[in-house]
């Protein structure tokens, strides 16, 4: 599956970041396919130079490798999207030449204030109640003297229905949930919505893998490619990373960023083994390149939940040591378990094993904690010798 990992070079590349490249680069490259890096630089007043030169240099220091990009060049260049304006424009007139799209002069204060518009899903605001689907061109004109307007898409009522690669079954109806939406603001600047669209449609790309954050959008994304005749990729949304304190990783967490790492001394093989120990692939500790994971992925045994990697993982202690109480075990599909316990301060945690561990869980000898952070003891052999297995760690309730 042709992939692609599009970074937006509003800072250095922290670790949450990294892991979503190394998802999607393991996807592609499974499956013997090219893998594109592309540079998502719409919000110009936020994205420097400086900081995509060191994205590219933190991804190329891990060990993932592209076929195309801004700095290798390519079939389908331009690869920044701030060089692609011209594009999007194209389909923009389009859109609105075909009556797919319309003119809108409601400010964002004014859709809060309409009647009747709940908020959409996560940061979407509230839910466009259709203001300015029906004016006639005459009204726009006269509109147009006074205010610029904004370009939404023309959105039905219709369940969208999809398969995310690494949570399952979805569906949404966006007319329902955000309603007919931005494709390009008052002020000319193109919505990242329309604007991945059309990147990954030129760009012939079958498998978009990026954060949870971004689940919400796909079911826009979907209208969007069939209103331009194309048939949309494969998703797959990969969990958040949180730090220590359970919230998403920011600068509060300290020096996360892929280049702070590196200057502190830290390997590759060591910043690879600590993302994907987090995602199952391998055991806390370990120091490993990327090509020696790509026949232990799948989306399907990746864990669902966010996952906490603190930044000291990159010293091989991904998972805070604790003594654990109130074990239980539910099997899984394809036998693998989840292992629930109470750890410090009452938080409430999941350590699933993956689905290519066919030990008798039925034989758990025991949940405890050393050096390393949380161990599973299980019985893996006729023999009876202990065998310990790590997985990430995921708090699911304070």
């Amino acid at each position: 599956m042709r992939g692609r990992f599009a970074p937006s070079p509003t800072g250095d590349l922290h670790l949450g970041g990294a892991r979503t490249a190394l998802c999607a680069w393991l996807s592609a490259r499974k499956s013997a396919s090219s893998f594109v890096l592309r540079v998502e630089d719409l919000d110009r007043p936020r994205c420097s130079a400086r900081a995509e030169t060191s994205i590219l240099s933190d991804i190329r220091f891990l060990g993932l490798d592209w076929d195309e990009g801004p700095d290798v060049g390519g079939p389908h260049a331009p690869y920044r999207q701030s060089e692609r304006s011209a594009r999007y424009a194209e389909v923009r007139d389009r859109l609105l030449d075909e009556g797919r799209a319309f003119y809108c002069f409601c400010s964002r204060a004014e859709v809060a204030r309409a009647a009747g518009a709940p908020h959409g899903p996560g940061d979407d605001g509230p839910r466009y109640p259709g203001t300015c689907r029906t004016l006639s061109p005459a009204e726009i004109a006269e509109r147009m003297k006074t205010r610029s307007p904004s370009v939404r898409l023309r959105v039905d009522p219709e369940r969208i229905d999809w398969i995310d690669e690494a949570h399952g079954a979805q569906h949404e109806d966006v007319s329902q949930t955000v309603g007919d939406f931005v494709i390009a603001r008052s002020d000319g600047v193109f919505a990242y919505q329309l604007a991945v669209v059309v990147d990954d449609a030129d760009m012939r790309i079958e498998e978009v893998v990026r954060g949870d954050d971004l689940s919400s959008s796909t079911a826009r994304q979907i209208l969007l490619y069939r209103a331009l005749g194309r048939g949309a990729p494969k998703f797959a949304h990969v969990p958040l990373v949180l730090g220590a304190d359970g919230t998403r990783l920011s600068k509060r967490h300290g020096d996360i960023g892929l280049t702070a790492l590196r200057a502190r001394g830290r390997s590759a093989p060591s910043i690879i083994g600590a993302l994907a120990a987090s995602l199952g692939l391998c055991e806390p500790g370990d120091q490993i390149h990327p090509r020696d994971l790509l026949s232990r992925f799948s989306f399907s045994s990746l864990p669902r939940a966010a996952t906490v990697l603190d930044p000291a993982c990159v010293q091989g202690n991904c998972v805070a040591p604790m003594a654990p109480s109130g074990v239980s075990v539910k099997p899984l599909d394809a036998g693998a378990v989840q292992v629930t316990f109470t750890g410090s301060a009452g938080a409430i945690y999941q350590l699933q094993s993956s689905a290519d561990f066919h030990g008798p869980w039925s034989d758990l000898a025991a949940v405890t904690a050393d050096d390393k952070g949380v161990c599973v003891y299980v019985d893996a052999d006729a023999a009876n010798h202990p065998t310990r297995y790590y997985r990430a760690l995921i708090p699911v309730a304070p």
